[in-house]
């Protein structure tokens, strides 16, 4: 007549059927059979409740999976970063990572946002990435297939012109700074002859106006607290927003520039004097400074403040690196003194404290760039390069002291050191630029724009710049 069958096989897989006049309705009469003999058969006559059964009740689907994905973040010539986005999947799950179709990873699981490097791929070329969820039960599971195509290589070929300043006693550059190629200031003393009392005066600074250097006298207070002016050496410059240049003295002292004209000068607390070596600052509210004696000072538009550094050490350089993963910049500071012992490490100032972060053990360290706080580059007692957490050597440079290093992109990198060392990185391949024709002196300040790249230090007696146009 009709019914309900309910029934088990020895493996307890359940199953239902509905039984309708007197047999089961197909497809179900052939399979039925390879189910005999069964260990329950329950039947329930429902003539008069046959159409309020519409059909059996499926089992509960299992709970959904959890997402995973992933995003290409970032290539340089030779590496991506990739976002993965992997929680457990379940019991037998895997997950593997495709690149070009060809498995590059597998893994159980890995914690939210985990960023990987895929290293030595080839300049210029374009990569597909796909995420799989496998399981040897289904079918896999694919978060979609995205493609990046790396950074190509920039060119190692540079013109360089050179300009040399000082004519008595010794003159020496130590600081650069790029408004753009037609608007650059270098610092440092430089000694011209001339017919005054003393035979000779003292500029602090050169402008590079598109055409030739102008020598400068940048004007800091002679005593603090007085109204005289000096034009003492200058160690350090900055370019801040809308035309405002900073400029520290070898001592304690500030001068200010606005669209090239020279509109404040100032002394540093006397709770933060400082021998001054290097600026950096976002704009007229956020400068730091550091010198010697590990001092660290910051300006926030109202006061100066000292910054803990926990070190005697000379503090030689100062960045600003942005963050993307937390969208946030990151202040680091490299502690090293070139000719003396002391402290060698790396500092970064991050929610209001200082600490140090992972470097090379006793290795002299000047100068530190980073495009976006995912690879670093060092410079001092050698050249270093660190990808996740470890620092590695770049090989097969010459045996040079390095003293400053900067950089555009992740393809255009520049160095500079003694014996007026220029090195150059394309995205590829480190090369020593030997086309500058300088054996001799000492190459310190360092800038580098899209459209020109500039040295400063000095050559025996002589102040020295070298410039390219690229």
């Amino acid at each position: 007549k009709g019914g309900l069958l309910i029934f088990s096989n020895k493996n307890n897989r359940i199953r239902c059927l509905l039984w309708a006049r007197g047999k089961l309705s197909p497809p179900f009469e052939e399979e039925s059979r390879n189910y005999a003999p069964f260990s329950l058969i329950i039947i329930v006559l429902l003539i008069s409740l046959l159409t309020a059964v519409p059909a059996c009740k499926q089992p509960t689907s299992p709970d959904p999976k959890p997402e995973f994905s992933f995003t290409l973040e970032d290539a340089s010539c030779t590496e991506t970063w990739i976002n993965i986005k992997a929680p457990y999947y379940g019991s037998g799950f895997r997950f593997a990572l495709n690149r070009n179709d060809s498995i590059i990873m597998q893994f159980p699981s890995l914690p939210a946002d985990t960023v990987i490097v895929d290293e030595g791929l080839l300049p210029n070329k374009e990569y597909t990435y796909e995420l799989l969820a496998l399981s040897s039960k289904t079918a896999p599971v694919s978060a979609g297939k995205k493609t990046i195509r790396t950074m190509d290589t920039t060119s190692h070929n540079f013109t360089w012109q050179t300009f040399e300043f000082g004519d008595i006693g010794s003159s020496v550059l130590y600081d650069v700074a790029i408004i753009d190629e037609n608007n650059i200031w270098a610092v440092g003393e430089i000694m011209i002859r001339d017919s005054s009392i003393n035979g000779y005066s003292t500029y602090n600074a050169v402008h590079w106006e598109g055409v030739k250097w102008e020598l400068k006298k940048i004007m800091f207070p002679t005593v603090c607290g007085s109204s005289d002016r000096t034009a003492y050496p200058s160690r350090s410059i900055i370019n801040l927003q809308n035309g405002v240049i900073w400029t520290g003295s070898s001592g304690d002292k500030i001068a200010i520039l606005k669209d090239n004209i020279q509109i404040n000068q100032f002394c540093l607390p006397s709770s933060l004097q400082m021998g001054i070596n290097k600026m950096w600052g976002t704009s007229n509210t956020d400068v730091y400074a550091v010198g010697n004696g590990g001092n660290i000072a910051h300006w926030d538009g109202v006061n100066w403040k000292k910054i803990e550094s926990g070190t005697t050490t000379s503090i030689n350089d100062v960045i600003g690196i942005s963050s993307k993963s937390i969208n946030e910049i990151l202040v680091y500071f490299t502690v090293s003194n070139k000719y003396f012992q002391g402290d060698t490490k790396i500092l970064l100032l991050k929610d209001g404290r200082i600490d140090t972060v992972n470097w090379v053990n006793g290795k002299r360290v000047m100068s530190l760039w980073s495009k976006d706080n995912r690879k670093f580059y060092a410079a001092g007692s050698g050249l270093w390069v660190k990808t996740d957490d470890y620092w590695k050597q770049v090989e097969g440079l010459p045996a040079i002291f390095l003293n400053r290093i900067a950089g555009t992109e992740a393809n255009d990198i520049f160095v500079s050191g003694d014996y007026g060392t220029i090195i150059h990185f394309n995205g590829n391949s480190w090369k020593v630029d030997e086309s500058t024709g300088l054996e001799t002196g000492v190459m310190q300040g360092l800038a580098a724009t899209g459209s020109v790249v500039i040295s400063v230090g000095y050559n025996g007696s002589k102040g020295i710049i070298i410039m390219s146009n690229k």
